[in-house]
């Protein structure tokens, strides 16, 4: 075999092992959205139960960037338990972005130490 046709097997190969990827990706995207009821649900792996509550982040100085932090209940079917969903939504002119976090009991309540320490000290700081 010629240089040539190594070559084009090559990308031949790449494109047909990027395109099962995708596939599995799409596949098992499809599946948890079966499986949890919503698109939401398939990126925090377990079904939405309730929306607790949502509020606007303080935004770039210059105003450009929109955050929007999200607190929701989620039912986890594998594990049978309850978890703490947390979403952050960001905007600008040209783009969006999404990150989902899901949280057990104890994680939820490691995190709830850390922000009422961080708001604490901010009030220290604000009486001196």
């Amino acid at each position: 075999m010629s240089g040539p046709v190594l070559a084009g097997m090559h990308v031949y190969v790449t494109v047909v092992v990027a395109a099962v990827l995708l596939l599995c990706f799409a596949g098992n995207l499809v599946y948890q959205r079966i499986r949890t009821g919503s698109l939401e649900g398939a990126f925090y792996g377990g079904r939405v139960d309730q929306t607790l509550g949502s509020f606007q982040l303080l935004s770039h100085p210059a105003g450009l960037v929109k955050r929007r932090l999200e607190v929701v209940r989620l039912y986890s079917p594998n594990h049978d338990q309850r978890f703490v969903g947390l979403a952050t939504h960001g905007q600008t002119v040209t783009s969006r972005q999404t990150s989902y976090f899901r949280l057990s009991e104890d994680e939820t309540a490691e995190l709830i130490g850390h922000l009422e320490r961080a708001v604490q000290a901010a009030r220290v700081q604000q009486s001196h």
